[in-house]
């Protein structure tokens, strides 16, 4: 009888676990088909609930609910064409440099050229060939690529589009949103209920605002280090690499590897490149260190591995759109569970404790610092 227990509850735990893998696979299949249809409605959310503290104010001096929901839109597009110009017209700015940098660029190539001679014994005319050879291969798929980023651009500005059309429309049925919500559970529940919705809208606002905060600090220091060097629209580069930064990985990649170009083709020496490099590795350390422990994820509370895989799911799904997304949607998701009995094992795994919070090496580091000063 024992025996007959022991291998009900072994087939029991094998079709749970199949159900679990099975479900796993067609949930992410479906996010991977669907991404055009909740990726906006999804940015939309989180914006809505980024705005939604300026729209109770402008409604608490009884200003209508529509005309609050249009002032907060047209912040929103104010943001946004502000942030387009200035990056538009530094970059009509750099055009205008365009035979200098053509010039300069000939240049370094023909330096290029003698050391790899030099180096490898392959002459300048078989390096020609090789580069013509790479630049036809690339031309060939040029246009397809031209054309991808052509769409890419009309969706990009369809998305954003149809994200301002919704964030109005949540903003506008907020109450009822909620009510739905509410009525979906028991009323002795809706009290838990509620405070899970507050949690959920604090989450977003702080990340958000966090993120506006770390780009401004990040550019700011990065400005600062590129003025120092003197490098050609060192603001411009700064900003650049705060706003590519907000993505994961690559855009500190891109970030970096712009002025890098810059500066390898306006100065002669290559201790300015250098600098480059040097500059974005000290913000870096400050930005990982600092700046997105203490303001980003440290309302978030997921740990490092959590936030880790989370991002590469959301990358190899959705690309960029769930690299941003995935972070504050596993937060959201940890709020759920931890205040859901049944649920607070997964909350628990992918979460942090305070001692761990405060355990990382920007924390070892700043309180080694005030320790000696405080000796002084």
């Amino acid at each position: 009888m024992t025996h007959l227990n022991e291998r009900k509850f072994t087939d029991n735990a094998y079709f749970r676990f199949s159900i679990l893998v099975i479900s796993t696979y067609f949930f992410f299949s479906g996010l991977y088909y669907v991404q055009g249809i909740i990726s906006p409605i999804l940015f939309a959310g989180i914006l809505a609930m980024l705005v939604l503290p300026i729209c109770n104010k402008l409604e608490e001096k009884k200003v209508s609910r529509g005309i609050s929901i249009v002032i907060c839109l047209l912040l929103i597009l104010l943001v946004v064409s502000s942030v387009i110009y200035l990056f538009t017209s530094q970059l009509i700015e750099l055009s205008d440099d365009f035979p200098f940098i053509k010039k300069r660029a000939l240049e370094k190539y023909s330096e290029i050229n003698k050391f790899i001679e030099q180096e490898t014994r392959i002459s300048v005319s078989k390096q020609n060939s090789m580069l013509k050879e790479g630049i036809q291969k690339f031309l060939s798929g040029a246009g397809d690529t031209f054309k991808e980023i052509l769409m890419s651009l009309s969706t990009g500005f369809g998305n954003f589009l149809l994200v301002l059309i919704y964030i109005f429309f949540f903003l506008l049925l907020r109450d009822r949103i909620k009510n739905f919500i509410l009525m979906l559970f028991k009323p002795e529940l809706h009290a838990q209920v509620n405070l899970i919705i507050n949690k959920i809208k604090k989450l977003s606002i702080h990340y958000l605002s966090g993120l506006l905060i770390e780009m401004i600090i990040y550019g700011v220091i990065s400005s600062a280090g590129f003025l120092l060097l003197g490098l050609k629209q060192a603001i411009f580069f700064g900003f650049l690499g705060g706003v590519l930064n907000l993505i994961p990985y690559l855009g500190a990649l891109i970030g970096a590897a712009l002025p890098f170009v810059v500066a390898l083709i306006y100065e002669d020496s290559f201790i300015y490149p250098l600098g480059v490099i040097g500059v974005v590795l000290v913000v870096q350390f400050i930005d990982n260190n600092f700046v997105t422990p203490k303001i980003v994820a440290g309302y978030i509370r997921i740990n490092a591995l959590a936030s880790i895989i989370v991002i590469f799911i959301g990358g190899a799904i959705w690309g960029i759109d769930g690299m941003v997304l995935f972070l504050p949607l596993l937060g959201i998701m940890k709020i759920i569970c931890d205040n859901i009995p049944v649920l607070k094992p997964y909350g628990y795994l992918v979460g942090e404790d305070d001692e761990e919070a405060s355990g990382g090496f920007g924390t070892k580091l700043k309180d080694w610092i005030q320790k000696k000063l405080k000796k002084k």
